[in-house]
């Protein structure tokens, strides 16, 4: 990768390109996939759960079944790894800490800085789901803890 030094307006932007393609690598693409399915199959069998239970109970089902099909997505679509133990049970650590720094981030946005409850979720997620990929890495032994 060449270094934006110079005044070479083409290496300069040749840079700019190298980096946005990192940002793009076909891992977090996955991973994004990934989760766009975990949410589509969640919800949907929050719907079908939803004929039959009390919506607490659908939701709460929907959510641990929403774990477990996205650890199974992640180990086998987006880090290509084999399901193991270790990272069975770590797994579900990742979606912990996304949950509590999700509630302590949408307090604030809401709280402290008077954004509408329809949208701090969203702003919520552009710094959860980022957060939620490397602890996976972890998870996953793409990267040391």
């Amino acid at each position: 990768m060449k270094l934006c030094i110079e005044s070479n307006a083409r290496q300069c932007s040749s840079f700019a390109a190298e980096v946005a393609l990192k940002a793009f690598e076909p891992r977090w693409l996955r991973f994004l996939v990934a989760g766009a399915v975990n949410s589509v199959v969640t919800y949907v069998v929050y719907l079908g759960l939803l004929q039959f239970v009390d919506y607490r109970v659908a939701y709460t089902l929907s959510f641990v079944l929403g774990i477990l099909f996205s650890y199974w997505m992640n180990a086998a679509f987006v880090f290509r790894k084999a399901v193991s133990l270790r990272t069975f049970l770590s797994f579900p650590l990742v979606y912990l800490a996304q949950y509590v720094l999700g509630v302590l981030l949408l307090s604030v946005a809401v709280e402290w800085l008077g954004i509408a409850p329809w949208l701090a979720p969203l702003l919520v997620l552009a710094i959860t789901v980022p957060l939620t990929f490397f602890l996976s890495l972890t998870v996953f032994g793409e990267r040391k803890a």
